[in-house]
């Protein structure tokens, strides 16, 4: 009896892994997930994977997705092709994410209406496990270049005339909420700030109109509003205590005093643990050396062939983000005083100490003189 060959041998066999193209774009849905189980094994196996050969598998993807009907199924898969950059080695990751963004440009011209909304879906998932990826090796400087790098000369900034501005659009609407996300709770370091938002800086000086409003809004309005939003929140929930605050004065107006003041004390601790968790919450973005960014946004915007629409709104962007750099500078210094009055004090209270123990020694010896 014939033995029937399973999905991988027979594509480990096949020249150029054009047979995971056939695989992956067939109608048949386990077909589909019968390459996909293959694709895994096979791409984890690989410590580099030409470029010819990944842009035949991520031809087969591209329709592997294009097949994907119910909302809830192309979540999943978008989730699940997105997150197996997780499970690659360095270089297969880097070709797998780069291939994906190159398909992703040629293909976006013939993807239909129907189909539009769960292709940003899985460009958002990409980006998400991107930023993810570099978290997880400690914001890597070298591997945040390559990627960074990627972004600028390939997406950005390409040699070829691809039409794809849908795309970039898109990755500027992402580019920050999906970054903080990754961020959580722990701000990037200090020199990790300006290679992430480099790529976007250069992308702003040959953007057309709509483009430079598309991307002040999306990323450098966004940038600013990370700062204020923990602000605004502090703020409604103050407003939110004080109303509960009035309403329950007026329902207690006949209570006794000892109860307004247990009420009031009450009152006084909601208020102090909500400044407490509001100082505690980090701010993504908190460490980001702004006056550096800014000088770095106004070479940009001065170098030769930058149009003056775009010259004029980096220029703006820079002056606004210089502002911010003074700011912390002047929290620092206000931080550095107070440490220095505190230290003050401390010594003035040390010295006052000793001053009344020896006042105290000297009145002793008075006594004992007036008792002899």
């Amino acid at each position: 009896r014939k033995r029937e060959v399973s999905v991988l041998e027979s594509i480990a066999g096949a020249d150029g892994d054009s047979k995971f193209a056939r695989v992956l774009s067939s109608p048949d849905f386990m077909t589909r997930q019968k390459g996909l189980e293959a694709l895994n094994l096979y791409l984890k196996s690989k410590s580099s994977i030409s470029e010819e050969d990944m842009q035949k598998i991520w031809k087969g993807l591209f329709y592997c997705f294009w097949h994907s009907d119910k909302p809830q199924y192309q979540l999943d898969l978008a989730q699940q092709l997105s997150k197996t950059i997780h499970i690659l080695q360095k270089e297969t990751a880097f070709s797998y994410f780069s291939e994906f963004i190159l398909t992703m440009r040629r293909e976006w011209k013939g993807i239909d209406r129907q189909r539009l909304d769960k292709y940003l879906l899985i460009i958002r998932c990409f980006f998400h496990e991107m930023f993810a990826l570099i978290k997880k090796e400690d914001w890597n400087a070298e591997l945040l270049e390559r990627y960074m790098s990627f972004l600028t000369t390939r997406l950005f900034l390409p040699s070829d005339f691809v039409h794809s501005l849908g795309i970039i659009y898109h990755v500027f609407d992402l580019y920050v909420p999906e970054l903080i996300k990754v961020i959580g709770e722990d701000p990037i370091p200090e020199e990790t700030g300006i290679p992430l938002f480099m790529p976007l800086v250069k992308a702003a000086t040959v953007l057309e109109e709509s483009g430079l409003k598309r991307i002040k809004t999306s990323v450098f309005d966004a940038i600013i509003e990370s700062f204020t939003n923990i602000e605004d929140d502090a703020e409604e929930e103050e407003t939110e205590e004080e109303e509960d605050e009035e309403e329950s004065e007026k329902e207690k107006k006949s209570d006794s005093d000892s109860e307004e003041g247990e009420s009031d004390e009450s009152d006084e601790q909601k208020e102090t643990s909500m400044e407490m968790a509001a100082e505690r919450k980090p701010l993504p973005f908190q460490n980001v050396d702004f006056a550096l960014l800014a000088k770095l946004i106004n070479e940009e915007a001065t170098k030769k062939g930058v149009l003056r629409k775009n010259r004029i709104a980096l220029q703006a962007v820079a002056h606004v983000y210089a502002s911010i750099g003074e700011d912390e500078d002047d929290d620092e210094e206000e931080e550095d005083d107070e440490d220095e009055e505190g230290k003050n004090e401390k010594q003035e209270e040390g010295q006052e100490g000793i001053e009344s123990m020896d006042d105290d020694e000297d009145e002793d010896e008075d006594e004992d003189e007036s008792e002899d």
